[in-house]
């Protein structure tokens, strides 16, 4: 006979007796079960989602930094949030899995290493890496001296002051199509890369302008450079510095 719990019950009461663990059990299956069931409708919804944004091109345009052009926020979140879940992996942008087949809506089903060779044909930048780019951005790269500083400020620039001393010196000449596929924001790696390359080569570094009052992209190539070991900037001759390593 089961004890009966403590207390005063009123006339009537139905008297609730305690779980048994079995009971317990059951009812934690229960709300796993709703918990799972709730989960894959909602992953059900997004690779669904997924599919049809893909047939409608909407997946088509993917830049390489991962953003959409004329995309909505909401479809950028659910597109990388599906690519976590590895949805779209091993698969360049623009593509998706079906079948065992690269998919598009421009293509149709084709190979993976046929999606690449399109991705690549169409976004031949997207698929060079920061050391590639600033290679092709190093001009008279067999040159033991670097030029760095600014462009065109008050009739000097950098760039003439390199090629006047036949210097190594940094130009990339499709700037702005590269920064239309990486984005402002990563352009900077370029520059970065390019001073790792230089000083990796132990190359001097001189300034057509003063290091000191360098702003932009030209104060981050002294920091960086700073940071790789420069100890200091003299003035050699008029309006030329050089880095004291």
């Amino acid at each position: 006979m089961k004890d009966v719990p403590s207390g005063t019950q009123s006339p009537g009461e139905v008297i609730k007796f305690p779980q048994t663990s079995q009971q317990i059990q059951s009812n934690s299956a229960l709300t796993m079960g709703y918990c799972g069931y709730g989960f894959g409708l909602v992953q059900g919804f997004l690779l669904h989602t997924r599919d049809f944004w893909n047939e409608k091109g909407a997946l088509k345009d993917l830049r390489s930094d991962g953003s959409f052009d004329d995309v909505t926020p909401l479809q950028i979140k659910t597109w990388q949030l599906m690519n976590e879940r590895g949805a779209m992996t091993a698969l360049p942008p623009g593509f998706v899995e079906r079948n065992g087949h690269a998919w598009n809506p421009d293509t149709g089903y084709i190979s993976q290493s046929e999606a690449w060779d399109i991705y690549s044909s169409k976004y031949p930048i997207a698929m060079k890496s920061y050391s590639d780019l600033a290679e092709l951005a190093t001009k008279n790269k067999d040159s033991k001296v670097v030029v760095l500083g600014k462009y065109n400020i008050v009739g000097r620039s950098y760039d003439k002051v390199a090629e006047e001393i036949v210097a190594t010196y940094f130009n990339l000449e499709n700037w702005s199509e590269v920064e239309g596929v990486l984005g402002k924001e990563n352009m900077w790696n370029i520059n970065k890369e390019f001073l790792n390359q230089q000083w990796a080569e132990s190359k001097e570094f001189y300034f057509s302008h003063n290091p000191w009052e360098a702003g932009g992209y030209f104060e981050q190539e002294v920091l960086h450079l700073i940071d790789l070991g420069v100890k200091d900037f003299i003035e050699i001759e008029d309006n030329l510095w050089k880095a004291v390593k």
